[in-house]
């Protein structure tokens, strides 16, 4: 049984004509042909005629039971089916009999959001309504130009339509810079450092190696080096990234023993750098933590960050990208010694794009960069939005302004966390698909953090298992 959605019919100069329908069953299309009679008479075929009849009666959306010849047209250069047999059928419609009260759908995509969604506001409306649900959101991804036709479907029906936005924000707040301290760039010791871990989550996974290097007045002072046998087999996958395999880690000393002498070799007023710097960080806090030594609250520097923020032709900052483009040597990424040794001289080109903007301390970095640049390139993450009242659509056609002017990224509006949270009283955050950072954080950080970010939240969506799946 197939659905019509397509009709045409062809003729030709012989006077013979040809019918075509485009036929799907919703896992496959193929093409109906049918050639039409002849002009004369004599070989006029009764059957053909009576399908012929049949074929000229059918319209899209019908349905079909079909039974022909299958084969390949070299002409159309698809495959197509012959009719021997042809009858019109009803598809019965699927019906939503249960008789507790329905759930309301949150998260409904139209065909306004491109490769997203399969139907019309309109059709979504009339579902909804035959199926006796009370309300349904419309929550197509970056724009709200399916509005007009939710206002003009939902006249004279009982359920109600729901304004809303799929929409990527990005955290504003974030900075080049923690633990602000003045201290002066010129005559600082940075401590540049990168780790090679089992994982993602520096609350479940483990280091495996750690590199840094001292520099002071532009020249290395020091290093420090070593693998770290995590006390568990390393993934295939981490082995493939940083070719680091358990064999290169069975004699090494455990991460009691090499942490510790980190924490040793590092000063208080060293400043910390790394390139995507709260990842290391993340991993250096929690081993720190781990074995009971408190805290240096060192300053730190993210040359990500920096990138980000200053070298505005650049467009990816990736280690392997900055390296091409300041001309660093980076001989294997993915190995802490290497990429330490070249965010290194990264690290030293970029002080000197830093000293012409006129930064002379380390507190003033944040201050002097492009901040706003910076954080319309960072990564940002879906959330859905939800209408409240008139003056919610007021709020939420503002934000998406902003978000297509102000804040466009590569051609992907995003909204600030800041702009959200000024507008957001007449609106509804809900945290999106499961790619938002409440489900990236439930898996890599600690509950009071993850506590902490779903408090931004008015709702949180969680998707059905498949759907996830597949995503993932």
């Amino acid at each position: 049984m197939a659905q019509v959605f397509g009709t045409e019919e062809i003729s030709h100069r012989n006077g013979t004509s040809q019918f075509r329908l485009k036929l799907t069953d919703y896992s496959d299309s193929i093409i109906l042909r049918l050639f039409g009679n002849g002009p004369n008479a004599k070989f006029q075929n009764k059957r053909r005629t009576e399908l012929i009849e049949s074929v000229k009666g059918i319209k899209k959306g019908q349905w079909l039971k079909v039974q022909g010849t299958v084969s390949n047209d070299p002409y159309l250069r698809d495959t197509i089916i012959e009719p021997k047999l042809l009858e019109l059928v009803s598809k019965e419609e699927k019906k939503d009999n249960y008789k507790g009260r329905k759930r309301i759908e949150l998260n409904t995509h139209t065909k306004m959001s491109q490769l997203e969604g399969v139907s019309s506001a309109k059709d979504y409306l009339a579902r909804a309504e035959s199926w006796g649900h009370e309300a349904i959101a419309f929550t197509d991804t970056y724009g709200v130009q399916a509005y007009p036709e939710i206002c003009l479907s939902s006249k004279g029906k009982e359920l109600k339509p729901i304004y809303g936005l799929n929409a990527f924000i990005m955290d504003d707040s974030i900075t080049a810079t923690t633990n602000k301290k003045k201290l002066c760039l010129k005559d600082a010791t940075y401590v540049v450092f990168d780790v090679e871990t089992t994982g993602l989550s520096a609350e479940r996974d483990r280091l495996i190696e750690i590199a840094a290097v001292k520099v002071k007045n532009g020249a290395e002072i020091d290093s420090f080096e070593s693998y770290i046998n995590p006390r568990r087999p390393i993934s295939e996958l981490i082995t493939r990234l940083t070719s680091i395999t358990d064999d290169d880690v069975k004699d090494a000393p455990f991460e009691e023993e090499v942490m510790t002498n980190f924490y040793n070799w590092l000063d208080e007023d060293d400043i910390l750098v790394a390139h995507n710097a709260k990842f290391d960080l993340g991993f250096l806090d929690k081993s720190f933590e781990r074995l009971g030594l408190k805290s240096k609250n060192n300053a730190s520097i993210d040359t990500l960050f920096i990138s980000r923020a200053e070298n505005k032709e650049a467009k990816r900052h990736g280690l392997s990208n900055l390296a091409k483009l300041y001309k660093v040597r980076l001989v294997q990424h993915h190995r802490a010694i290497y990429d330490t040794k070249a965010t290194a001289e990264i690290f030293l080109k970029m002080l000197d794009q830093l000293y012409k903007l006129g930064i002379e301390y380390h507190n003033e970095i944040d201050e002097k960069i492009d901040l706003k640049l910076a954080h319309k390139r960072s990564r940002t993450f879906p959330c859905s939005i939800l209408v409240k009242n008139a003056k919610g659509l007021k709020d939420l056609f503002r934000i998406v302004s902003y978000s297509c002017t102000d804040y466009l990224s590569s051609g992907k509006p995003t909204i600030p966390r800041s702009l959200l949270e000024q507008y957001r009283e007449d609106l509804l955050i809900g945290s999106g698909n499961s790619e938002n950072e409440v489900f990236e954080e439930l898996l890599n950080s600690k509950e009071d953090k993850v506590e902490g970010i779903i408090d931004f939240y008015d709702y949180i969506e969680i998707q059905p298992k498949k759907i996830t799946i597949t995503a993932l």
